[in-house]
């Protein structure tokens, strides 16, 4: 039996006590017209059980025992039928965009049968030009962005291959725990817990955190006698109309797709990395959100931007994240400075984290000291945050999230079907209204959006928003590109504390800002 850790046990007791549930998710749209096989709904949801079914995650669900003293474990399900979590479904005529991502919308709201293995599928039929989608749900509980990527890979090859039927042949199932079994199991667990893991973690962990704790009071008195202004890497969050707390069951979804060759060329004539040009994107759609809908902000927005420990050839379930606060630094008009402002941060946090890492020296094992946790603890937390809704009352960590998930670099095909597309949606928590989500298929790189339905008012102000800066970012290069070398010199900008790169010495353009409305446009 695999135990979860404590941090995935939350995502599955939030939704459990009344929580918005927190569902990886998103679509790949194949098109089936270049197959050289015959391949329609129906071949699609054959290949897509006979792939799914090989991975032995996906055949479990998961199980606690009766009394809640012990960690939550994933089991092989015994009665697990693929075909009982892929689902079929077709848009109406014509298929389109409009379509696609209003269906997309109810399909995240779904929610799962917590007592089954946490995930869905559903072939989406009826998409212009004989396209098909295939949505998912995974549970964050047993995966996040990276390690669902890393798991679902086995769904894709790297060239056409016939389409497959699921195999008649049984698979081995591990004979599920009886009752007085996981009773007993968490019995001596919490006994190995309290006579034995706590007393080695105090004395591993004991003299490390009290270094820790002397040494943060030490600095803190020390940044006080010195009357310092040394800013933190990130500001300390707003609040905006799309940080409502206690979200409806209505969601909104939108998507941008741009063209990777272009993206690469601003890249390099910006002299900056992807990453950091897509958060700059970012900031532009709803710097541009906030301005059409008539909401002035006189702040800068403040995003997590979750970052994968995951090491390399791992494909285990469960999350393996950390998370970077990144300042969006939208009340900087200039797009070059705004993007050179954001660079700096990036580089600062990651530049943070290295420290951290090599002056860290022996010191206290986060995963070690959760461990100790109790589910009994966790459990009544949670139902204590709930019912005095505590969500609500907490501080506010971030406007939103801002997932970056890479996709493959070579074509994919599903089947004989090529992967031309994608809707990426991050899970939406009760906090934050709105989820960013970065990934690249088939020559594109895909900017989705993911929010509350009843908190945003117009999804497609965040495309257009995105739209705008990329165009405008490609006229200014283009521009300064065409210059005259004597006067390219007038359109640099000045970086703050930073040593000046391309992007300012060769671009300075300023944002233009939409005509203001009376109220938010109709789609």
């Amino acid at each position: 039996m695999d135990r979860l850790t404590l941090f995935d046990q939350i995502f599955y007791k939030l939704e459990a006590g009344g929580v918005s549930p927190l569902y990886m998710g998103g679509a790949a749209i194949i098109d089936t017209t270049g197959s050289p096989y015959p391949l329609d709904a129906e071949a699609v949801a054959s290949h897509l059980a006979a792939r799914l079914e090989q991975i032995p995650v996906l055949r479990k669900k998961l199980v606690q025992d009766k009394l809640r003293i012990g960690d939550m474990r994933l089991v092989d399900a015994p009665d697990f039928n693929v075909n009982n979590h892929i689902t079929r479904a077709a848009l109406p005529a014509p298929g389109d965009y409009d379509q696609l991502t209003g269906y997309m919308a109810e399909f995240s709201v779904r929610r799962m049968d917590l007592t089954r293995p946490l995930w869905h599928c559903e072939v989406i039929d009826g998409l212009e030009n004989g396209r098909i989608a295939i949505a998912i749900h995974l549970h964050h509980a047993i995966f996040d962005g990276v390690g669902a990527q890393q798991v679902l890979s086995s769904m894709w090859s790297q060239e056409p291959v016939p389409p497959e039927k699921p195999s008649d042949k049984a698979w081995q199932v591990e004979d599920e725990p009886t009752p007085f079994e996981l009773q007993r199991d968490a019995v001596l667990e919490n006994l190995e817990r309290v006579c034995i893991k706590t007393p080695k973690a105090l004395l591993k962990n004991g003299r490390p955190a009290l270094k820790a704790a002397l040494s943060a009071i030490k600095g803190r008195i020390e940044k006080s006698a010195a009357d310092t202004d040394d800013k933190p890497l990130a500001p300390k969050a707003k609040k905006t109309s799309l940080n409502g707390r206690g979200l409806s069951s209505k969601r909104a979804v939108s998507y941008v797709e741009l063209p990777m060759d272009e993206v690469k060329a601003l890249r390099a004539a910006l002299n900056c990395k992807i990453n950091d040009l897509t958060l700059l994107l970012n900031s532009c759609a709803l710097e541009h959100y906030f301005r059409e809908i008539g909401e002035e902000l006189d702040f800068d927005l403040v995003c997590i931007m979750p970052v994968s420990i995951r090491k390399p050839g791992d494909e285990g379930g469960g999350n393996a994240v950390t998370a970077a606060r990144i300042n969006l630094h939208n009340q900087v008009p200039d797009l070059a400075k705004r993007l050179d402002a954001i660079a700096s941060g990036t580089e600062a946090v990651k530049r943070a984290q290295q420290d951290k890492v090599e002056n860290a020296g022996p010191g206290v094992d986060g995963g070690e000291i959760m461990g100790l946790v109790s589910p009994i603890v966790l459990d009544v937390a949670v139902y204590g945050a709930v019912k005095a809704n505590l969500m609500s009352r907490a501080p506010l960590p971030a406007n939103l999230i801002i997932s970056n998930v890479p996709g493959a670099q070579a074509p994919m095909y599903f089947s004989g079907a090529k992967e031309v597309g994608s809707v990426p949606m991050a899970p939406v928590n009760d906090m934050m209204g709105v989820t960013g989500t970065i990934t690249s298929v088939a020559g594109k790189l895909i900017i989705g959006f993911h929010g509350c339905g009843e908190v945003v008012k117009d999804k497609e102000l965040f495309t257009e928003g995105v739209r705008m800066a990329f165009d405008e970012l490609k006229k200014a290069v283009s521009k300064s590109a065409s210059a005259p070398v004597g006067k390219r010199s007038a359109a640099r900008g000045k970086a703050p504390a930073r040593k000046k790169t391309p992007a300012q010495k060769k671009v300075s353009v300023k944002q233009k800002a939409a005509p203001k409305k009376a109220a938010p446009k109709k789609r």
